[in-house]
C-alpha cells in the first residue's frame, strides 16, 4: 500500500487518514484537488489546477472543466453537466460524476 493523505487532511487517533493509491477514494480525492485548486496557485506546478470562472459571464464552460479533469487525472471518466437545481440568481454549479476507468 502507498499510502496518500485523505482530503481533506485529517486525524484520527493521532494518525494522518490515508487512502490507498490507485483505490477510488485516492482518485476522487485528486478529482477534489483538481477542481479546487485555482490555475496558477501551486508556484512549483503553475499549470495545475482550474482555471477560475468566478465572473464567466453565461454558464460554465463545461469543455474547460472536462479537459483539465481529463489532464490531471487520467485514471477517471468524468461526466461534467450544469446542475440546474444549483442556478440562483448569481450561482452556476457544475456536478461533476467520477467514473473509474479501471478496477482499483
Amino acid at each position: 500500500m502507498i499510502p496518500h493523505p485523505a482530503v481533506p487532511w485529517r486525524f484520527s487517533q493521532g494518525t494522518l487518514v490515508v487512502n490507498e493509491q490507485d483505490s477510488s477514494e485516492e482518485i476522487v480525492n485528486a478529482i477534489e484537488v483538481i477542481t479546487r485548486f485555482p490555475l496558477g496557485w501551486r508556484i512549483e506546478l503553475p499549470e495545475f489546477g482550474m482555471p477560475d470562472q468566478t465572473f464567466a459571464q453565461g454558464h460554465l464552460d463545461l469543455d474547460l472543466i472536462r479537459e483539465t479533469l481529463a489532464r490531471w487525472e487520467p485514471r477517471a471518466a468524468t461526466l461534467v453537466d450544469e446542475d440546474d437545481s444549483q442556478l440562483a440568481q448569481s450561482i452556476i454549479a457544475a456536478t461533476i460524476t467520477t467514473v473509474l476507468t479501471r478496477e482499483a
